[in-house]
């Protein structure tokens, strides 16, 4: 990374950094440091490496550092998602090339060090900047419970933990946005889940450690 692009990112991400709102990071794109860099030709490729972050609470910017742990299967996941959280990069003539840095909620990329700075600093998961998360989850089980309900008019033996499924993510969608009891009481049971069983409960969880990946 030449001299010019790296001081253009870190004027860009002063920018930024003055424009957070409570709750909100953004990354330093420029700060990106390896701790593990595979260098074989064969995927899949595991990747372990640092990012910097702006992050503010109580109207005061912290810098937090963070840890990715990146596992790709293709050239094109390895040039999109080894990257730091919130670094977009664009396609061009010869690969990929740096388009922008876009600021997000704490808890979204699910790093542990943005998470314990959001916990240390009293960030709830339901600060109004985790609106368009939870509306995305509100859609996520509305298109998933679509399909579920279909499965769960079949004559095989599955058809009936589907239906399980379905009561479950109805409930879920008659509670939410505003009451996430029991949205956080089937997340913690992720923790302890075997995912692999086929049951009602499984078939949501398996949505929820996707989809509600913010509230872990």
């Amino acid at each position: 990374m030449n001299k010019l692009l790296i001081t253009f990112l870190f004027s860009l991400s002063c920018v930024a950094s003055s424009n957070l709102s409570e709750g909100e990071c953004i990354a330093r794109p420029s700060s990106k440091k390896y701790i593990d860099f595979d260098s074989s030709s064969n995927y899949p490729k595991k990747y372990r490496f640092t990012c910097d972050f702006d992050c503010k609470a109580n109207d005061e910017v912290s810098e937090v550092t963070a840890l990715h742990e990146v596992t790709v299967s293709s050239m094109n996941a390895e040039a999109k998602s080894v990257v730091c959280f919130g670094v977009k990069v664009k396609r061009v003539s010869w690969g990929y090339d740096f388009d922008k840095v876009e600021k997000f909620f704490s808890y979204e990329p699910g790093l542990y060090e943005i998470s314990s700075w959001s916990k240390d600093n009293e960030i709830s998961l339901d600060h109004r900047n985790s609106k368009h998360l939870m509306d995305k989850l509100i859609k996520d089980l509305g298109i998933i419970v679509s399909s579920y309900r279909v499965a769960s008019l079949s004559e095989a033996p599955s058809a009936y933990e589907f239906k399980v499924a379905v009561d479950i993510i109805d409930s879920l969608l008659l509670d939410l946005p505003y009451n996430t009891l029991k949205l956080d009481e089937l997340i913690s049971k992720l923790g302890s889940a075997d995912l692999r069983e086929h049951s009602g409960e499984n078939l949501v969880l398996r949505v929820l450690s996707s989809s509600a990946k913010w509230r872990l």
